[in-house]
Order: structure tokens, then C-alpha cells, then sequence
């Protein structure tokens, strides 16, 4: 008989979560150093910088450990873009649906702050794959590609959901 998994449960990051989300990230192998720095940098920023509006960050906890995070905030110079910046999920509880869950969020906290899209940046790397496929799961359409832009031979995707 299978065993019964907990739904993941969404919430705010805080400050005792930084250590979780640098773990989550190192931990997909996805990442390099540098990325990681950028990703804590806006982190610190959601944290510290009192009323400060451009980032937003969930978590998904299930089964009593932290999962995976979101990132995403609205684009200051458009009108109802918002950017998805990060998401990651701890490989241990990839394909639980913990990164759907953590989407729909960004979605509709977007969606009730006047979104209208959301748009997603990724890489053309191969082990980018199963993340481009997630996204187009998701209802998000590639809309760009720009050649070489991360290193030669890595393609920048730009995916779009219109809501």
C-alpha cells in the first residue's frame, strides 16, 4: 500500500528560511555560485528593505520540511507584467507537485495585484529540459529566444502566460 503524502502547504518566506532556500537551490544542481548570490541578494532584499514591493516569496512545505520557493514581483516600467525570478524545488520532492502548487500562487497573487502575464526566463542547457517542459505544462508559450545570451551555445527562452 502507498503511503499517504501531505499536500504542500504555502506561506510568506521569512528570514529562517534563507538557509532553506540557499539549500534548495544548491541542492537541484541547477545552479551556479554566481546565480545563487543573485538569488540570496533578492532575497535579502524581500527580507530587509522595509516597503519594498518588487519581489515576493512563498514557500511550500509538506511533509513537515521545506520543499521549494517562489520568486516572482511585478515588472515597475509595464502595466500588469509580472517576472517569475526563481522558483526551485528540493529533488527530493520534485514531482509532488510542489512546484504546480507554488505557480498557481505566484498566478494569483499576480492575478489580484492586476497581472495580466506572467513571463519566465530559462536556459536552452539540456539539463533545462524537464524545466521548459514544466512550464509549457503550466500554459506558458515560448515567445523568445535569444541566441548565445547566457554563454555560447545557451539560449535565453522567454515562456509567457497570459492570465
Amino acid at each position: 500500500m502507498e503511503e499517504a503524502r501531505a499536500e504542500a502547504v504555502i506561506a510568506p518566506a521569512d528570514e529562517p528560511d534563507r538557509p532553506l532556500i540557499e539549500g534548495i537551490l544548491r541542492n537541484t544542481g541547477l545552479f551556479k555560485d554566481s546565480e545563487i548570490q543573485v538569488a540570496l541578494e533578492i532575497l535579502d532584499v524581500y527580507l530587509y528593505q522595509d516597503g519594498q514591493e518588487d519581489y515576493q516569496f512563498y514557500m511550500a512545505s509538506t511533509d513537515g520540511r521545506v520543499a521549494g520557493y517562489v520568486c516572482f514581483g511585478p515588472n515597475a516600467v509595464t502595466e500588469g507584467t509580472f517576472e517569475l525570478y526563481w522558483i526551485a524545488v528540493d529533488p527530493l520532492f520534485q514531482g509532488r507537485s510542489v512546484g504546480r502548487k507554488l505557480m498557481e500562487k505566484a498566478e494569483k497573487e499576480a492575478l489580484g495585484r492586476g497581472g495580466r502575464m506572467m513571463c519566465v526566463e530559462t536556459s536552452s542547457r539540456d539539463d533545462y529540459e524537464p524545466t521548459r517542459s514544466f512550464y509549457q505544462h503550466l500554459g506558458y508559450g515560448a515567445e523568445a529566444r535569444v541566441a548565445d545570451y547566457y554563454a555560447p551555445g545557451d539560449d535565453k527562452i522567454i515562456f509567457v502566460k497570459r492570465f
